[in-house]
């Protein structure tokens, strides 16, 4: 069996089995009780390494955030990953420590000619796992979560000039989230339990444009911009008590009624990113980004607090990467490539007047292959999120991500002499 055809059933097989997924407990974080859940990152590991820098691309990784990225590929790209995340939590009730792994993405990349390229994958979109308890001398307050959405997407990019891309993305969205409130009274022997429960399914659009401008010198300028309209997704809901009676020694559900059921229509935001830098191929890349999402136009009474609002969130990025010498043979850490970023974000979510804003730093190292272009991609990432208060959380978390990028040549023609 032929490389290519032998790493298309592998990646088949892993894309199918993502799809039996309903969700994926990602995140530990309070705050993945709000909006969609936590948002996992929407670009690959080469990527997240430099900041979280969407507009940047090569000819060899698959950018599923950029679809016009798609037209510049020049060799087939599958692509992996998985990921460790580390959360140290602290509010007013107390500290907290907690790690999950997580799957963020499976990609196929495909160059169709000099012109087209196309590219589909699966990644989920957020993720919800927290477990929040709060205890006095006669009760037990206890709110758990988990589930979370995930999205199927195809891109499409075409090369309009010798400079200038554009491209479409189409993405499926389905997921299933529920948030459980358990209340235990000590001179009480039966337990309240709130069942939350939402099925979400939708779709939405990905445009993008991106030019490349020589600078002389073996220098090039790369501008990126990326527009996602809002879209619409519905969420059939379903809310029930229980109510639980311990007298015997074991739980015994004594009466469930249910609360709420019905099927609304949420607001997934519109986001637009505008990035700019320069680099020289092979060599270095530095770049810098600016992009807003408007969550001031989404609202869930659902999954709803009296004390969170929401407000249009603005991040700064910048980032890039260095390779000293990608022909040397000898020395293989000249082979490396060497990234780093940051970004700052003023958060979308307030809790309590308490605005939740975000800061990350990032590394990565692209560890080559000896096959083709193939290459090892690692990012580590430290980011602070929140304030401890009384309703608020500080959170510190460390991710690694480790994704596989393997490379090809499909339709090329056989040449016989």
């Amino acid at each position: 069996m032929t490389h290519p055809v032998r790493k298309g059933l592998i990646f088949l097989s892993l894309f199918f089995t993502a799809l039996t997924l309903s969700a994926q407990d990602g995140s530990y974080s309070p705050y993945s009780y709000y909006k969609f859940g936590d948002e996992t990152a929407k670009i690959g590991v080469e990527n997240i390494g430099m900041g979280h820098l969407f507009f940047y691309y090569d000819s060899i990784h698959f950018n599923p955030m950029m679809p016009s990225a798609a037209a510049g590929l020049k060799w087939v790209n599958y692509a992996a990953a998985f990921s460790f995340e580390y959360y140290r939590l602290r509010s007013a009730d107390g500290t907290g420590r907690a790690g999950e792994f997580l799957v963020p993405y499976i990609t196929l990349g495909i160059p169709l000619g000099k012109r087209v390229g196309i590219g589909f994958g699966f990644k989920p979109y957020s993720t919800s796992a927290y477990l929040t308890l709060k205890e006095t001398e006669n009760e037990k307050i206890a709110k758990t979560g988990e589930g979370g959405m995930n999205s199927v997407f195809v891109n499409g990019g075409v090369r309009l000039t010798s400079r200038l891309h554009a491209g479409v993305r189409f993405t499926y969205y389905f997921g299933n989230k529920i948030a459980r409130f358990i209340h235990y009274k000590n001179d009480v022997l039966a337990v309240s339990r709130q069942v939350d429960d939402a099925f979400m399914t939708g779709t939405g659009w990905t445009f993008s444009l991106d030019y490349r401008q020589p600078l002389g010198d073996g220098m090039y300028m790369l501008t990126g911009l990326i527009w996602r309209p809002a879209a619409r997704i519905e969420s059939q809901n379903l809310s029930t008590l229980e109510i639980s009676d311990n007298s015997y020694g074991g739980e015994r559900i004594v009466e469930t009624r249910t609360l709420r059921e019905d099927t609304v229509s949420l607001t997934l935001p519109s986001l637009f990113s505008a990035g700019i830098g320069a680099g020289k191929p092979k060599k270095w890349f530095a770049g810098a980004e600016f992009q807003t999402e408007n969550w001031a136009a989404y609202s869930n009474d659902f999954f709803t607090s009296p004390f969170a609002t929401y407000r249009r969130s603005v991040t700064v990025k910048a980032g890039g990467f260095w390779l000293p010498d990608f022909r040397s043979h000898v020395k293989y850490y000249k082979r490396i490539t060497y990234k780093a970023g940051g970004y700052w974000k003023k958060g979308e979510l307030v809790i309590d007047n308490q605005p939740i804003d975000e800061f990350g730093i990032s590394f990565g190292l692209s560890l080559p292959m000896n096959y083709y272009f193939s290459n090892t991609n690692i990012g580590l990432e430290y980011v602070r999120r929140g304030k401890a208060g009384v309703r608020t959380t500080e959170e510190n978390i460390f991710k690694i991500t480790i994704g596989l990028s393997f490379n090809d040549q499909w339709f090329v023609k056989r040449k016989i002499r």
